[in-house]
C-alpha cells in the first residue's frame, strides 16, 4: 500500500481483523508508547520528549522481544514451574511471530512519536528471545543518535 503522504509503501495493516495478533501488537506497542511519552511530558525527566530525535538525525535501534513462553515447555503437577529437559532455549517457531515483521511493527509505531521516519533508522539489531517466568512479554527499545564513525570492513 503505498501511503499518500510520503509516497513511500508502507505495511497493509487495516486488512485485518482486530484480533490478529499483528493488529494487537502494534496497537499495545503504540499504546505503550505513548504512556511513555506521556510520562516524560509530564515531568517524568526521563527524556525532553519536545525535542523528540530530529528528522535529520540517523539512528542506532536495538529491540529486544521477549516472548512468553508456552505451557507446553512445562511440566505437569509439581512441575508446572519447571522447563522440560526438551525446552528450545529460543523462540524458533512461527509462534510467536517473525523477527523482521515484530522489529517492522515497532518502527511504524515510533514514525511520528519517536523520530520522524523509520528512513531514519541506520543500524538495527533485533533480538527475540523468552521471558523469564513470572515477567512479562514485551520489547526493550533502545535509540541513539548514531556517532558517525565508519566500520572497517
Amino acid at each position: 500500500v503505498k501511503d499518500k503522504a510520503s509516497g513511500r509503501h508502507r505495511a497493509q495493516t487495516y486488512g485485518f481483523a482486530k484480533d490478529h495478533p499483528i493488529t494487537v501488537w502494534r496497537a499495545a506497542v503504540g499504546s505503550a508508547l505513548d504512556a511513555w511519552l506521556d510520562m516524560a511530558l509530564s515531568g517524568g525527566n526521563i527524556w525532553n520528549a519536545h525535542e523528540r530525535f530530529r528528522d535529520i538525525d540517523p539512528l542506532y535501534v536495538r529491540l529486544v522481544f521477549f516472548l512468553a513462553r508456552p505451557k507446553s515447555h512445562y511440566g505437569t503437577g509439581r512441575n508446572a514451574r519447571s522447563l522440560k529437559p526438551s525446552a528450545p532455549t529460543a523462540p524458533l517457531s512461527q509462534r510467536g511471530g517473525d523477527l523482521d515483521n515484530l522489529a517492522k511493527a515497532v518502527l511504524d509505531e515510533m514514525n511520528g512519536r519517536i523520530f520522524g521516519d523509520d528512513a531514519q533508522v541506520v543500524r538495527l539489531i533485533a533480538e527475540k528471545e523468552y521471558a523469564d517466568a513470572g515477567e512479562a512479554p514485551g520489547v526493550l527499545i533502545i535509540v541513539r543518535v548514531a556517532d558517525g564513525r565508519r566500520r572497517a570492513g
